[in-house]
């Protein structure tokens, strides 16, 4: 059975951590329990010291009961003191009061920026301001074109600052990462004062700039965005569609980079030595090197850092001549990175590493003998990938609500590609440094693996049954998740026959409740509007009492309103509108016109690369000059765009790839006021101020409603004149995470302004409201 001491310990130390962030105690605390949680450690190790020496073969005695909880009641402590700690050092900065306000301040570049439309996006530590260094770090977005950055630039920014709120995700994650307040600024307000002077930092920079060039100047688009995100983790250039395949199939592990991948280089250069008859400490002074170098290149991912440190510890190991045990290591690696960082417990890709990690360590021996029928490579993989699916179910569960049901065959087809795209496309980035020409040579052998991988994603990700959603977990049903893996587990190794029953009911259980829709909605009373909950992005459904149901948007998942209809029993669409074509607004209906009786599907007019997957999926036409439409009791009308605004769009915008502010695109939004009784709800797609003004020149008196969406997820292109003019009693604001500073302060001061209540969906989850022909609205979801 697979040891669990170590990983007690890590629960431990992780309770410490998840306590000190709940109770955020005072200096006087943490200086109490941090020296008590130092000595009980000091005092376990001296009685461990005590002990007999280690059975050959081991690295360390074994605990007593004592030592063990001395031991795990001294992690604790510490976790709790050093997350309190970390906590009263990031509250103290005096960056957030300065809300509002515009301040100067120097730091060195601690990510690397990312484009986000027409803004770059950083995040700078070592913080100077007014001269006096500043605990945390600033994130920081530059509106235009910015100066050439890198990691471990030193850079002077002039910038607005924005406290965080830490009701919304997007911020929450952000202070998890140490940030203590964001900053909006324009680009010629930034200025580089010097270069990182790191020889490590200055050369993985260098590193991935060639490996970018040469994957650029040697492969297609698609092929070069996968190659760099799985041998560097730079998914920059991974386009939706590729990103939306190897998510939906399982595979998207492979679009970033991850632990497998120093398991793959540390292999590759192991044989390398051994064949050149590398001496014994040498290899393991090499292999220790490229470890470092490795993790650097990659930018510290959380599984990369794991598989770092228990790579470290096994070479450790092995120059002692000690045995190494990997769950042990693994354990090492759990407490040592939340010693470091203990922030990294709220980290997705930290959790999923570990729990994949310790599944296949512990389940993958139980199911192995299973699949004695099948070629020993063939059942190694599958076992391998069972395991890893049943260990980071209950966490896919909590954090993204969906599983993939074919991940373990993807990537069974998959496996026998990634080590040569990888090592190849390593070796490319180092032939780089001497040769792009070299470089293009190797990139385009890593590209012909990748070609093959992206054939693999795209035939799995795009089948009918590729994954489901399921509810999303609690923490009590996480817990009960993993009892049930356990006696499963349990069972499968003949240690506890009395768990068969448990585990039998618990899998039925949560058959039950991910797999079986629920009973249909009930018919409204009134006006039912729901605002569903898609993250960064659009999708609402209107029912009437006579039965009409109108989907307008249906956010950037493709599964996700498909099933939420199908779970309220639905099986006929009177329309389907598409507002405008942009991933967020529009993914999420190519599947609603395959699986249901559409009557009408609707665009704006203006074509764009998406128009031709929905077109794919069903007969989706131009709104054209449609006026309005009857539909049980209610009235549609088409307010927009106009004629001129989609001549404009088809002109300007014609790729279909700015999904910005500013976008001729979300200008030529389609518009429609849906009226019932004397009301009406007012979707307004991502209308900026040109289209706004286009809506108040040609229907200024006909878009006052009562509950209006707000446009463009509450960005701060917003006319004051149109909301007044609206004049809304209830906004919807249906946002998520995003770059953007979605909803703005500006957008929501405006609606609050006017009047109206803002309910918003990353703070609410669904919005339903439903309205009566008094225009009287209450909440209902």
């Amino acid at each position: 059975m697979f040891p669990l001491k170590i990983f007690v310990i890590g629960g431990f130390f992780a309770s410490g951590v998840l306590v000190g962030d709940i109770a955020r105690p005072g200096a006087s605390t943490v200086l109490v329990v941090a020296p008590a949680g130092l000595a009980l450690l000091g005092s376990a190790w001296w009685l461990h010291r005590r002990l007999p020496d280690p059975q050959p073969g081991e690295m360390l005695p074994r605990l007593r009961p004592l030592t063990a909880m001395m031991l795990v009641t001294g992690v604790a402590a510490v976790g709790f003191a050093d997350m309190g700690l970390r906590a009263k050092l990031l509250a103290q900065s005096p960056l957030p009061s300065l809300d509002g306000r515009s301040v100067t301040v120097a730091g060195r570049l601690t990510t690397d920026p990312r484009l986000v439309g027409r803004s770059t996006a950083f995040t700078i530590g070592s913080l100077v301001h007014e001269g006096h260094p500043l605990d945390g770090k600033l994130a920081v977005l530059a509106y235009g074109r910015a100066p050439r950055l890198e990691l471990g630039d030193r850079v002077r920014v002039e910038a607005k600052m924005r406290r965080l709120d830490l009701r919304e995700p997007f911020d929450a994650s952000l202070a998890r990462k140490g940030v203590v307040g964001a900053a909006v600024t324009q680009a010629s307000e930034l200025k580089v004062i010097s270069r990182t002077a790191n020889p490590v930092l200055r050369w993985s920079n260098r590193f991935r700039a060639r490996m970018d060039r040469a994957a650029s100047a040697s492969l297609a688009e698609d092929e070069a965005g996968v190659v760099l995100g799985l041998v560097i983790g730079d998914e920059r250039r991974i386009s939706n569609h590729v990103e939306e395949d190897f998510r939906v199939s399982g595979l998207a592990h492979l679009t970033a980079v991850s632990g497998a991948n120093v398991a793959m280089v540390l292999g590759a250069l192991l044989l390398l030595m051994r064949a050149l008859r590398f001496s014994r400490q040498t290899q393991i002074a090499l292999s220790l090197l490229s470890v470092v170098i490795f993790a650097v290149i990659t930018r510290w991912e959380p599984s990369v850092l794991r598989a770092s440190v228990m790579a470290t510890l096994a070479l450790v190991a092995f120059f002692f001549g000690r045995s190494s045990t990997p769950s042990h290591a693994l354990g090492l690696a759990f407490v040592g990175l939340l010693a470091v960082d203990p922030m990294m417990l709220w980290s997705i890709g930290f959790q999923l590493s570990f729990a994949a990690t310790a599944g296949i360590l512990w389940l993958r021996p139980l199911i192995l003998p299973r699949l004695a029928g099948l070629p020993k490579p063939v059942a190694e993989a599958t076992a391998i990938g069972i395991a890893a699916q049943l260990a980071v179910f209950p966490l896919i569960a909590l954090h993204f609500g969906r599983v993939s049901i074919l991940s373990v065959p993807a990537n069974l087809a998959a496996f026998p590609l990634v080590a040569p795209a990888t090592v190849v496309g390593l070796a490319a980035g180092a032939a780089a440094m001497i040769s792009v020409d070299l470089a293009q040579v190797l990139m385009e052998i890593s590209g012909v693996f990748v070609s093959i991988l992206l054939g693999i994603a795209r035939f799995f990700g795009r089948s009918t049954f590729a994954q489901v959603l399921v509810p999303n977990f609690n923490s009590t049903e996480i817990l009960v998740a993993y009892l049930a893996i356990a006696s499963g587990a349990m069972l499968l190794s003949g240690r506890a026959r009395w768990a068969r029953w448990p585990a039998v009911a618990a899998a039925l259980l949560f058959l039950v409740a991910s797999l079986i829709p629920v009973a249909g909605s009930s018919t409204p009373d009134g006006l039912r509007v729901t605002f569903f909950d898609v993250g960064e992005g659009d999708a609402a459904l209107v029912e009437s009492p006579s039965g009409a149901r109108i989907l307008i948007d249906g956010g950037r998942d493709p599964l996700q309103i498909a099933h939420a209809l199908r779970r309220r029993g639905f099986e006929r669409l009177d329309v389907v509108a598409a507002s405008h074509l942009h991933a967020d607004h529009v993914m999420g209906l190519a599947e609603v016109l395959r699986r249901f009786d559409v009557r009408l599907a609707v665009h704006p007019g203006v074509h764009a690369p998406l128009l031709a997957t929905l077109q794919e999926a069903g007969n989706l036409e131009p709104a054209g000059d449609r006026e309005s439409i009857q539909l049980g009791g209610i009235t549609v009308d088409f307010l927009g765009p106009t004629a001129d605004m989609r001549i404009a769009a088809e002109s300007f915008d014609s790729g279909g790839a700015s999904t910005t502010e500013g976008s001729v695109l979300n200008d030529s939004s389609l518009v429609l006021r849906i009226r019932w009784g004397s009301e009406c709800v007012l979707f307004t797609g991502d209308l900026e101020e040109a289209g706004q003004q286009e809506l108040l020149d040609m229907h200024q008196d006909r878009i006052s409603c009562t509950i209006m969406k707000a446009p463009h997820h509450g960005s701060a292109r917003l006319l004051p004149a149109f909301v007044e003019a609206v004049d809304p009693e209830w906004v919807a604001v249906s946002v998520g995470p995003n770059d953007y500073g979605h909803p703005t302060r500006k957008a929501l001061s405006t609606f609050e302004g006017a009047g109206a209540k803002v309910l918003r969906t990353d703070r609410l989850d669904d919005i339903v409201m439903e309205m009566d022909q008094a225009g009287e609205v209450r909440l209902t979801g």
